[in-house]
């Protein structure tokens, strides 16, 4: 039985592991951003109620005389 390459393999299994642990908290960091940013857009957004200027009997008929 040849044990000289399980070190070399425990070795490279770790390696894996330690690169797909940084790339997951990486990837969960980007959407963390991501979602903050949204949400800054999204609380950006004017109140439409505090935009009307129009008189409230505007809009509540339709002209169809020509």
């Amino acid at each position: 039985m040849d044990i000289s390459s399980v070190g070399a393999a425990v070795s490279n299994a770790q390696s894996a592991k330690l690169q797909s642990d940084v790339s997951i908290k990486m990837l969960s960091k980007a959407l963390d951003m991501q979602s903050e940013g949204a949400m800054a857009l999204i609380e950006a957004i004017p109140d439409l109620s505090a935009l009307s200027s129009n008189p409230p009997n505007l809009g509540n008929s339709i002209d169809v005389m020509a």
